[in-house]
């Protein structure tokens, strides 16, 4: 870790660092420093650790090293944006549109900077792009299935952090104004398949939280 921010990714790199030496017991949040109960433990809180656990199981397959963390959120990151491509084709038609704007996206220094670093926040963002393509799915093929996949990336992506659920929240507050002003929209669609859905997220980081 170095660079901006270098404290929090040196704190990211012992959650997984620390998983990897206390037998992958994802209870065991521990940090290189004591300062939880009254400065005498290791332990720690912090969102949804499931990044720094992945991370570490890569770690007692391949070994421990640095690069297998910038892997894995760097995958993550170009993941979201390749579904940010079949997103834009989708809704553009246009190839060339669909390709420019995840290019465009990466030209970010901060987003580039950050993505193959020890930090969640570009994991979060990654796996929004996921969620956003599966609603863009079931706007054209009308299938739940699609909705309850969004419902569940968005809701892994709201434990990891939970300001990545602003998409979430102005898409679901859209449906709920639509249903409650549009009589066309009551008459096409059956709010009821929608509660599900737009409540887990909801409740499993109000309950995390």
């Amino acid at each position: 870790p170095q660079g901006l921010h270098q404290w929090r990714q040196c704190v990211g790199a012992s959650y997984a660092m620390n998983y990897y030496n206390n037998d992958l017991d994802i209870t065991q949040l521990r940090i290189y420093n004591h300062l939880s109960d009254n400065a005498t433990s290791d332990f720690s809180i912090a969102d949804f650790p499931i990044l720094y656990y992945i991370v570490a199981v890569c770690y007692s397959i391949f070994g421990n090293s640095d690069s297998i963390f910038r892997i894995i959120n760097a995958l993550i990151m170009l993941s979201g944006l390749y579904f940010l491509m079949l997103s834009s084709y989708q809704l553009l038609k246009d190839r060339f549109w669909s390709f420019f704007i995840p290019v465009i996206l990466f030209t970010s220094p901060t987003l580039v900077y950050y993505s193959n670093g020890f930090l969640p926040d570009t994991t979060a963002f990654g796996i929004v792009f996921i969620a956003l393509y599966f609603v863009v799915k079931y706007i054209h093929s009308k299938k739940i299935s699609h909705i309850y996949w969004a419902s569940f990336l968005f809701t892994i992506a709201g434990l990891i952090k939970v300001t990545s659920l602003m998409s979430f929240l102005a898409i679901s507050g859209t449906v709920v104004l639509m249903f409650i002003f549009s009589t066309k929209i009551r008459k096409e669609f059956n709010i009821y398949k929608f509660i599900l859905p737009i409540l887990l997220p909801i409740f499993f980081v109000l309950l995390w939280n």
